[in-house]
């Protein structure tokens, strides 16, 4: 099953994939929205278990996005993979097969 489709990549009953962009350079005016970018770093929070923050580039400028989860160890193995993934974009990335599990 691809990732943007995986059941558990949700919070709250909706889906968290792709996550909302927020520019870290200062430009409030500019949301991309989508699986747009090239993936260029995770971390996952120290304070929420059921949250990490990755960040993308596009366009020349720098974005942030959250995914939160209501399933702390499908976070933990989302982040591990997402991890493993730097540098390709979140296209590529959306279409991961990963196992289905209920």
């Amino acid at each position: 099953m691809e990732l943007r489709s995986h059941p558990l990549m949700s919070f709250q009953g909706v889906s968290n994939w792709p996550p909302k962009w927020t520019s870290t350079s200062g430009k409030p005016t500019i949301h991309p929205t989508n699986e747009i970018g090239v993936l260029e770093q995770v971390k996952r929070s120290t304070v929420h278990p059921g949250t990490c923050f990755l960040m993308i580039s596009h366009g020349g400028d720098f974005y942030t996005g959250r995914l939160n989860f209501d399933d702390p160890s499908f976070c933990r193995r989302v982040c591990e993979l997402l991890t493993a993934h730097y540098g390709r974009s979140l296209v590529e990335i959306g279409a991961i097969d990963i196992p289905y599990t209920p």
